[in-house]
């Protein structure tokens, strides 16, 4: 809520708001899967079968939003999705 009441300061810009950790995409698959009770199977192509700027691992540069924000990530990656997960559960008829 801080970070977006300063953003006003900024029209325009874009911000990585994000933990600042790096995650393995594979990780992060399982993560989900994890946090959802899913017991569904991840297919994963090839290291070569890469497209051209994909990448196996993710890191939000948080720099920026730091700057020029001063904010800092407060929740890691796995207690962001547990409530993210949490909030989807609770307002599951939203989607109905």
């Amino acid at each position: 809520i801080n970070a977006m009441e300063q953003a006003h300061a900024f029209p325009g810009e874009v911000y990585n708001i994000a933990s600042g950790t790096e995650v393995v995409v594979k990780d992060a698959a399982a993560e989900i899967q994890r946090v959802c009770g899913s017991k569904a199977a991840i297919s994963w192509g090839s290291p070569k079968t890469l497209r051209p700027g994909e990448s196996p691992r993710w890191q939000g540069d948080i720099t920026k939003a730091k700057r020029d924000l001063g904010w800092e990530p407060k929740t890691s990656f796995a207690e962001g999705l547990e409530k993210i997960a949490n909030w989807f559960r609770i307002n599951a008829s939203f989607y109905e």
